[in-house]
């Protein structure tokens, strides 16, 4: 079984990915910190790292949140390459002008790293793969020169752009702010799980997880009567609606 090593100092989307990557038959260990990772690293001994470019240096206290460096994720991915050359890592960042880091990264080690933007699964597992086999993929993150909001939107199906963006307007309106357990409760959705899903990661009932999305979707306006003409389900925009979310709340 591959073993992969993830670093990302978000809880909930260290935990998400871990789950998706352990769907597809890996064995994960992740942890939030550059200092955490270097001591995971010897006691897991990975195949492979996907490593986010935006870590704080230590865990304990305000730290893990005052020490957060833009490019500390580049200093521990040379540290793991000094270490075994051949070990294949994925960077992954919510940020698109982080090319320079990327370049020397590529320079100094030559083989196995990989660039792609956040929250696509499908090619965050591909290239965990590539990099595994010393090829150095680039997804999106450096594709395009345009802001990753930009992008974002511009991928999305034309009939769920409005939909994405006006539910999005709405879920910063007083009038349909969330409460903090739907807040929770929305921010794992954006992993793609199911209520079942959702329940397991936030220690809460399935049934309380149902119930309350369907408030998450009265108050964005996408309950399936509001998107049946449309053909888009409701758990899917609110997906789209909260990774929006997080590109302007990395980029701002």
């Amino acid at each position: 079984m591959t073993k992969l090593l993830i670093v990302e100092d978000a809880e909930m989307t260290a935990r998400g990915s871990a789950d998706l990557f352990r769907q597809d038959g890996f064995d994960v260990a992740h942890c939030r910190s550059q200092t955490t990772a270097i001591i995971l690293y010897h006691a897991f001994q990975p195949d492979a790292a996907v490593i986010d470019s935006m870590i704080p240096e230590f865990e304990e206290g305000q730290a893990v949140h005052d020490s957060i460096d833009k490019e500390r994720g580049f200093a521990l991915a040379h540290t793991l390459k000094k270490i075994r050359p051949k070990l294949g890592i994925v960077m992954i960042s919510a940020h698109i002008d982080l090319e320079r880091p990327y370049r020397l990264l590529l320079d100094t080690w030559k083989i196995g790293v990989g660039f792609i933007g956040k929250y696509n699964h499908e090619q965050c597992r591909n290239a965990v793969l590539e990099v595994m086999q010393g090829k150095n993929p680039v997804y999106e993150a450096l594709r395009y020169r345009v802001t990753q909001e930009e992008q974002f939107l511009k991928d999305l199906i034309p009939q769920a752009r409005i939909v994405v963006q006006t539910a999005y307007a709405r879920l910063n309106t007083q009038a349909d702010k969330l409460t903090a357990a739907e807040w929770e409760i929305a921010q794992t959705a954006k992993f793609g799980l199911t209520a079942e899903g959702i329940a397991g990661q936030i220690e809460k009932e399935p049934d309380n997880v149902r119930k309350r999305l369907q408030n998450i979707y009265e108050k964005l306006g996408i309950t399936r009567a509001q998107l049946r003409e449309k053909h888009l389900e409701p758990t899917t925009v609110l997906r789209w609606v909260m990774i929006l979310h997080d590109i302007r709340t990395r980029n701002t």
